[in-house]
C-alpha cells in the first residue's frame, strides 16, 4: 500500500479500515455494487485513507486483488449508473463523478487497485491519482 502523507503544503493522516459486509456511509450503495460487480466479498478487499484533518482532501485506496484495471473501471461505471464520466488530464485519464456531500470525486483502476478522490480542485486530484500506488 502506498498513500502519500502529504500533497503540496497539505499533510495527510493515513489510516486503514476493515470492510464492513455492507457500507452505510455516503457511496455506500455504489460502493457495495462495485464489490458485486467484481465478484468480491468485503473481507477480501482492503481501504486505506489519507485524509487531510481540515477536510480538504481525502484518497481512498481500495484493492481489489486479482481484478484488472479494465475490471475495476467497467465495474465502478456500472455501479455508478452513467453518473461517472472518463476525462483526460496531463499523464493520462481519470474518472470524474458526484462525491459524497454534494463534493466533486475523482477516481482512476490500476490492476488490483481503485483510488478514489474526493477534492473540488482537479489538479489536486490529478495530483493525489499520480501518488498514490
Amino acid at each position: 500500500m502506498s498513500l502519500p502523507d502529504r500533497l503540496g503544503a497539505v499533510k495527510l493522516t493515513l489510516l486503514a479500515y476493515p470492510l464492513p459486509d455492507s457500507l452505510d456511509a455516503r457511496g455506500g450503495r455504489e460502493l457495495d455494487a462495485l464489490l458485486a460487480q467484481l465478484g468480491i466479498d468485503p473481507g477480501e478487499a482492503t481501504l486505506h485513507l489519507a485524509v487531510d484533518p481540515r477536510g480538504a482532501l481525502a484518497i481512498g485506496r481500495w484493492g481489489f486483488p486479482g481484478r484488472t484495471a479494465d475490471e475495476i473501471r467497467a465495474a465502478w461505471m456500472q455501479a455508478t449508473n452513467g453518473t461517472w464520466r472518463e476525462i483526460e488530464v496531463e499523464g493520462g485519464t481519470m474518472l470524474t463523478g458526484p462525491g459524497p456531500d454534494d463534493s466533486t470525486a475523482w477516481a482512476t483502476a490500476r490492476d488490483g487497485v481503485f483510488i478514489y478522490v474526493v477534492t473540488q480542485s482537479a489538479a489536486t486530484a490529478a495530483s493525489a491519482l499520480a501518488n498514490t500506488r
